[in-house]
């Protein structure tokens, strides 16, 4: 018995030994992940400090010392809505966190929300900060109140190049024969250039948007866009086109609206193709740090200069309510949406007024701290109010499509993404009919 009770407080000993020996090491590493980030941030290399604190943000979240470095390392990378989650996160437990207090009004300003810059930058003073950051804080209230000063200008802009290709550069069907029931059933060959058509092309994209801070949370906006695409073997089919947006932005509480009046110009070939300009309205929703809200309603009117295409002048209004989920992690983010819309036509447009509805989806997954992953899927229903004159009954459609693709971030201005999209129409015009793949690789650079 006496050999028993020695190894019995052998075995204890030992036991204790092992789950304090784990605990060290436990300990140890966290510590040592939390001193290397640190490191990182203070040499300047938030980059690599991100990289190392990203991954651990699911089983870390919530841990103070963590959400502090890791809201610093988002906003060092200019992401400041990532930041914005971790750091409201660090002021929720330590209400007290000065320098949390701090980097969050930041990521606010960067954001372009003023108003929540503004009450967090107040909170700061309320906490009676040393001179130093009391001073800087007196900065930004300062900016915030004067438009002339410094972040009452933001621009932003962006250039992109792609190549791909097309198995439908015409979206149109693929039979070249159509039976004709107003012609008693006649089949009728369609031209080649109405029939589907596959090519490579490249493509060269540009645009920026600017804000100018008017007074208190009122800014103007404006934003251009412009857009060169041309086939392999088919210059007939080569598209420019450009949309120009000015408009004003305003923001109260966990709201923003956005006013905007739209012009749109398109080429089809050497020709102007299409021209369209109207207005819009966006209203975001802030419910909570996880949900978002977009209310947004358009008003165009687009025109085809063309005299043997003007029977296909419309007016579009359209509206759409969408939801926007991000979790804490911030790892990944799904977007819903429902949308509606009625064209007007013409007096002679071929099938008449329309009507749309619809939904679309979109999931977007953070796989590491420089690569994204996308899927997006969407249903579109169209009903037309007139007889087809060559087909003699009302038109209906059903749409579908879906796209994936990944992006890249090999610098912080510099992205390479590879996508693919498929669109489908069914229709009971066969005409109508037409099914789609895009497959592409672009390279992007952002500038601010």
């Amino acid at each position: 018995m006496k050999k028993i009770s020695i190894w019995r407080r052998r075995i204890v000993r030992w036991w204790v030994v092992l789950c304090l020996g784990s605990a060290t090491t436990v300990w140890g590493t966290e510590s040592n992940l939390l001193d290397q980030a640190e490191l990182l941030l203070k040499q300047d290399q938030a980059g690599q400090a991100l990289q190392l604190l990203a991954p651990e943000e699911i089983q870390r979240a919530g841990q103070v010392d963590y959400d502090y470095l890791l809201g610093v390392a988002y906003l060092a990378n200019n992401l400041p809505e990532p930041a914005s989650f971790a750091l409201e996160r660090v002021v929720a437990q330590n209400p007290r966190h000065a320098a949390a207090w701090l980097d969050l009004g930041r990521a606010y300003l960067m954001m372009g929300d003023h108003i929540r810059a503004k009450a967090v930058f107040d909170t700061i003073l309320d906490l009676q900060p040393p001179p130093a950051a009391r001073a800087t804080v007196m900065r930004h209230l300062a900016a915030l109140e004067r438009p002339s000063d410094s972040g009452s200008y933001v621009f932003n802009g962006f250039v992109d190049a792609a190549l791909g290709w097309d198995s439908n550069i015409n979206t149109s069907p693929r039979q070249d024969l159509m039976t004709v029931p107003a012609l008693g059933g006649l089949q009728v060959k369609l031209n080649p250039k109405n029939v589907k058509m596959r090519d490579r092309y490249g493509r060269f994209t540009a645009g920026g948007d600017a804000s100018i801070l008017l007074t208190g949370t009122l800014r103007s906006v404006s934003s251009v866009r412009t857009n060169f695409k041309r086939f392999r073997h088919s210059p007939e089919f080569h598209t420019d086109d450009a949309e120009v947006r000015t408009g004003l932005q305003y923001g109260f509480r966990d709201s923003l609206v956005v006013i905007n009046a739209i012009g749109q110009w398109a080429t089809l070939g050497p020709q102007l193709n299409r021209r369209s300009w109207g207005g819009n309205i966006d209203w975001w929703q802030r419910l909570n740090t996880n949900h978002h809200l977009l209310f947004s309603n358009q008003l165009m009117r687009h025109q085809y200069p063309a005299p043997w295409l003007a029977d296909n002048n419309f007016d579009q209004q359209a509206s759409s309510l969408s939801w926007i989920y991000s979790p804490d992690s911030q790892r990944w983010q799904w977007a819903s949406q429902v949308f509606g819309a009625r064209e007007v036509g013409a007096a002679d447009r071929t099938d008449g007024n329309a009507r749309l509805s619809g939904v679309r989806f979109q999931g977007v997954w953070r796989d590491t701290v420089d690569t994204e992953w996308y899927l997006v899927a969407g249903a579109l229903r169209g009903q037309y109010d007139r007889a087809n004159p060559a087909f003699l009954i009302n038109r209906k459609d059903r749409q579908w499509s879906v796209g994936a693709g990944v992006a890249w971030k090999a610098t912080k201005s510099t992205s390479v993404q590879l996508r693919w999209d498929y669109i489908a129409r069914h229709s009971n015009i066969p005409i109508s009919e037409y099914a789609r793949h895009d497959v592409g690789v672009s390279v992007r650079y952002d500038f601010r």
